[in-house]
């Protein structure tokens, strides 16, 4: 084999990684959409979850099933949806605290160059 044949191969794993990597992330996001869709549905019923959540993977569940950005108000309704329980008077602000310590943290990611803050998963953002 030739240099020319290297790249050839080189170039079609390459493509098949980045495009295991997009089914990946889609995966990924069904499946928080999923999660996201049976906590609420189970506290429509009156079903209660096996394990409680913390609010912090509530978050994570809900960001992770947004298509695309999402703002902080946004999380906080999908959270009350989900029946997360917060223990704090300002369940916002506990929210926005979460979302930063996540953003820190390396998972979320902040969009640039807009007024309102929205978040995203860090899986979304590569490509």
């Amino acid at each position: 084999m030739g240099t020319g044949d290297y790249r050839k191969a080189l170039s079609v794993a390459e493509k098949e990684l980045a495009r295991l990597n997009a089914e990946a992330d889609a995966i990924t996001q069904r499946q928080a959409q999923l999660q996201q869709a049976i906590s609420t549905l189970k506290t429509l019923t009156n079903v209660s979850e096996e394990g409680e959540r913390t609010l912090t993977d509530v978050i994570r569940i809900i960001v992770k099933a947004a298509n695309g950005y999402i703002s902080a108000a946004d999380v906080l309704k999908s959270a009350y949806s989900m029946g997360a329980k917060f223990s704090g008077k300002n369940p916002k602000a506990s929210i926005i605290t979460i979302l930063g310590r996540l953003v820190r943290d390396g998972e979320l990611e902040r969009e640039r160059g807009t007024i309102k803050v929205r978040f995203r998963s860090k899986t979304h953002a590569q490509g």
